[in-house]
């Protein structure tokens, strides 16, 4: 999708490889950047590349009804926060949560399992 992607802004992948920019979006998610976020913060020209490259990509998803693993966590906080009442079933059906190393490292699966533990 991000070589579709690519083509459709006429950019050059050799200029942004595919594979690299795949590697920043996926970190953007797991820091809960949105491209809104990213569209408003971005300083350089290469971030605002970046911030037209991450909105058609996340465009593209949406018509595809497709979502990335990032999306997957991303949505999910994004849903618990804005939601109270849906976090609050949630929150519900676990009285513990085992997490592994990698949860307290990934700042988006950190918040996500946070949010369903605090209600315990």
């Amino acid at each position: 999708m991000i070589k579709q992607v690519l083509r459709d802004l006429n950019l050059d992948p050799k200029k942004l490889p595919p594979g690299s920019l795949v590697g920043k979006i996926s970190r953007l998610k797991d820091q809960l950047m949105g491209v809104d976020d990213l569209a408003t913060q971005a300083q350089n020209p290469y971030e605002k590349t970046l911030a037209k490259i991450y909105t058609a990509y996340q465009k593209l998803l949406e018509v595809n009804l497709a979502c990335d693993f990032g999306d997957l966590i991303f949505r999910c906080v994004r849903l618990f926060e804005t939601h109270p009442a849906i976090l609050s079933g949630y929150q519900k059906l676990w009285q513990q949560i085992l997490i592994d190393e990698y949860q307290d490292t990934n700042h988006a699966q950190y918040r996500w399992a946070g949010l369903l533990a605090a209600g315990h």
